[in-house]
């Protein structure tokens, strides 16, 4: 018997009690759309949260801090023993904080594999002039190649770039005096500095793209490197070197991006200079995060599968009944030379088909529901954070669900399946 011949006749045999085949096919849709659903939503906030924490990094990317020590955090730590080649910044509220120094950036860019060792420069304007003339005030942050920025319109500046270059981020644009992020794109941007003697220096950036809102940044734009250094430059004109070359953190590109040669290397980062340094991968960041949400969603998860266990006992029901209304038809077909093995792969693929109705149904109406909440929440809760689709839907996660719950039907149709294909034609026959 051809494999479309068994589907086709298994499709007959279900549609014999309708009833029966509809109520088991709603148990396995209900499993089937809840864990579809859930898993749509893990893959939505990971997609935004990898995209957002990627802002932090990327493949190849470590970000590196001095270490700090008893004494420079709060203050209930003690004081700690001044070393003079250790550099030491104290923030707003009186803590002090050890921070790198030139000496540092050159020791870590010797650790093998290390390509470049770029310094986090925290320069912003005082404030900044669009189409409009007016004045607003504007954090940056410096653009480092290699990390993974959420661009909406345009590109992000290049680090390298001799221009001046300044991606925006998403709603900046208007208040401008430009009509929308994209019309942005290619428009100048004045940028004004202070120096510490008080004096108002301007330069002028050109704006190349803009970004989505993100939930782990506050800073309104991205800048290139030549743009963050005029700034600072500006800032700092007349500081002497000692005070004005202090970094809290350094961000170090890596020749190897593999697994193992990212890990290697910030190994020998943590363990240089006797252990001065602590170095981060833009996983450490997203780690954490993702393991509460997938915590979460795997208890959610659970709920769909509570709905498929029920399904498990639904599928071996029907099979089991249409084994018992069906017994003198397998022994026909028994006797007219049907191989036990036939017998057995018809029944099977009826529990498949179970499996299949159930699942494809339940995703569909999944991937329905999902895009009436992002509608939704696009217009509510989410309107805020541009880029944030949350549920979504990825071919391998469709794939995954469907397999999985085909497979689970058809385990438990086997037994069914099994005792039709032990059954003698003989006595199946007789049977009334």
């Amino acid at each position: 018997m051809r494999l479309l011949d068994t589907i086709l006749s298994a499709n007959r045999n279900l549609r014999r009690n309708k009833m029966r085949t509809a109520l088991t096919v709603i148990a396995v849709f209900i499993g089937a759309f809840t864990i579809a659903l859930t898993a749509g939503v893990n893959a939505g906030v990971n997609d935004y949260i990898d995209r957002q924490l990627g802002g932090m990094g990327g493949d190849g990317i470590l970000e590196v801090m001095a270490r700090q020590e008893s004494g420079t955090g709060m203050p209930s730590g003690g004081p700690a023993e001044y070393k003079p080649d250790v550099a030491v910044s104290g923030d707003a509220f009186g803590v002090n904080l050890t921070m790198l120094t030139p000496s540092d950036i050159g020791d870590i860019a010797k650790v093998k594999n290390v390509k470049e060792v770029m310094p986090a420069v925290v320069a912003s304007p005082t404030f900044v002039q669009g189409s409009n003339d007016k004045k607003f005030k504007m954090t940056t942050s410096q653009m480092i190649d290699g990390i993974n920025i959420d661009i909406a319109e345009g590109r992000a500046p290049r680090q390298s770039s001799k221009d001046y270059e300044i991606a925006l981020q998403h709603g900046y644009a208007v208040p401008l005096g430009f009509k929308s992020d994209a019309d942005a794109i290619g428009e100048k941007l004045r940028m004004t500095a202070t120096t510490p003697l008080g004096i108002e220096k301007t330069v002028t950036a050109t704006i190349v793209g803009t970004m989505n809102n993100s939930l782990m940044s506050q800073s309104g734009a991205l800048v290139s490197n030549s743009l963050n250094t005029a700034i600072h430059d500006i800032s700092t004109d007349g500081v002497d070197s000692a005070t004005r070359d202090r970094f809290l953190a350094a961000v170090a590109v890596l020749d190897d991006t593999s697994e193992e040669a990212v890990a290697q290397t910030k190994a020998d980062i943590n363990k240089l200079n006797d252990k001065r340094y602590e170095a981060f991968t833009v996983d450490d960041r997203i780690g954490v995060i993702s393991s509460v949400i997938n915590a979460v969603t795997i208890a959610l998860i659970g709920f769909g599968a509570i709905a498929l266990i029920a399904a498990v006992f639904g599928v071996a029901n029907t099979l089991y009944m249409a084994v018992q209304e069906r017994t003198r038809e397998i022994g026909l077909m028994k006797a007219m030379g049907m191989s036990s093995r036939s017998v057995f792969t018809l029944f099977s693929v009826e529990a498949l088909l179970i499996g299949f109705w159930g699942s494809l149904v339940g995703i569909i109406t999944a991937f329905g529901v999902g895009q009436v909440i992002n509608s939704v929440a696009e217009d509510t809760f989410l309107k805020d954070l541009t880029g944030f689709v949350l549920v979504q839907f990825p071919a391998l996660y469709i794939a995954v669900i469907m397999v999985a719950i085909m497979t689970i039907a058809y385990l438990a149709g086997t037994l069914p399946a099994r005792r039709a294909s032990k059954q003698n034609p003989i006595d199946a026959l007789r049977y009334e």
